[in-house]
């Protein structure tokens, strides 16, 4: 975990600061009203629970609030596209009608992940090829270049999400990385408790730093370092 990339924010700046915006934070199963309790208490205006994210709507300095102080939150996704697909090929004009010459530059660089659950894409590659080639043939008609792909440390992450009916969501990925990607270790030991893990079962626990706090775990010694994170408000 060493070296983590800080998520470059310059492309969040067509929205302004205190723009009203919407956005989209996903979380583990079962987790949905912690996530909105802790999000409502930075900021959020408004809050729509679903399976595994939370529809979210708040100010722009809000979001940024939410990406330095949330605990308990796995990625933050700003959608540019949503809606239906009714043919395979659709995904293509869709991606390809949002103006992406607002959020990156020619000579920067992009990353597509995407998250498929559709018969009429049998994997995930497919379909994230498409929404690069989409992006990359706009810009390049637009500025006649074209940007470069970057897996590891892209200028911008897009995230890319089709259900089984056909719904898609086509959104800036403004964490950049898996929020419990805290930066506070070099790595994870063997069969490690993912920090978000550990952060939700001290919340559930109301551990408060006032009691002695028993680790029934013998690993890295995460339960603890949440916990104590959390007890003395260390974002």
């Amino acid at each position: 975990y060493q070296h983590i990339p800080i998520p470059k924010l310059e492309p969040l700046a067509p929205f302004g600061l205190d723009a009203s915006i919407q956005w989209i934070a996903t979380c583990l199963a079962g987790t949905e009203s912690l996530v909105a309790d802790e999000l409502k208490s930075l900021g959020a205006k408004s809050i729509l629970e679903g399976h595994r994210h939370l529809r979210v709507e708040g100010r722009f300095t809000d979001l940024l609030t939410m990406l330095y102080e949330s605990r308990l939150t796995v990625r933050f996704l700003v959608p540019l596209a949503e809606g239906r697909l009714r043919k395979p090929q659709d995904l293509y004009k869709k991606a390809a009608a949002i103006p992406w010459e607002r959020w990156l530059l020619s000579n920067q660089s992009f990353a597509v992940d995407a998250n498929i659950n559709s018969p009429w894409f049998k994997q995930n590659l497919y379909p994230a090829l498409v929404v690069k080639d989409a992006l990359v043939d706009r810009l390049r008609d637009k500025t006649g270049k074209r940007p470069s792909v970057d897996k590891n440390q892209p200028h911008l992450k897009i995230h890319l999400r089709i259900d089984e009916q056909g719904a898609y969501t086509i959104a800036l990925d403004v964490s950049g990385f898996s929020l419990q990607r805290r930066g506070y270790r070099k790595a994870g030991g063997p069969a490690p408790i993912s920090e978000i893990l550990a952060a939700i079962l001290v919340k559930i626990s109301a551990w408060s730093g006032e009691k002695p706090l028993l680790d029934p775990f013998c690993g890295g010694g995460t339960l603890l370092i949440e916990a104590i994170r959390a007890a003395k408000n260390i974002p």
